[in-house]
């Protein structure tokens, strides 16, 4: 059995950095992290970099997109994500997990 953990603003595992420290200390192969782009980019951190040092602990993906400011999770290509960089670095770890589009609906008010 594996579990992943996604990395989320405001929670023990807030980035990529906080996972690896963990997982250092568990010591365990069976630990690996969901990346969600969405979150990850509105903290500032190169995607393209994260991915390349979570190699084969990265377990899943979810491909979502924002402005880099707020932690929207639109469409891919809706924001400022740069998606050919991410699918080099998927495919220069040999990435062979699923890609799941995740998106939230926008609330009342918020803009597009």
């Amino acid at each position: 059995m594996k579990l992943a953990i996604e990395a989320c603003s405001y929670s023990i595992v807030s980035n990529s950095d906080s996972f690896l420290r963990l997982a250092e200390e568990i010591g365990s192969d069976s630990l690996g992290m969901n990346l969600d782009t969405a979150h990850l980019f509105v903290q500032k951190e190169s995607l393209k970099i994260v991915i390349e040092k979570l190699g084969n602990r990265l377990f899943g993906t979810h491909i979502c997109d924002n402005d880099g400011c707020i932690d929207y999770h639109w469409l891919p290509g809706k924001g400022k994500i740069k998606w050919k960089g991410v699918l080099r670095s998927l495919k220069k770890i040999g990435y062979e997990g699923f890609l799941d589009i995740e998106i939230r609906s926008m609330a009342e008010g918020e803009s597009t």
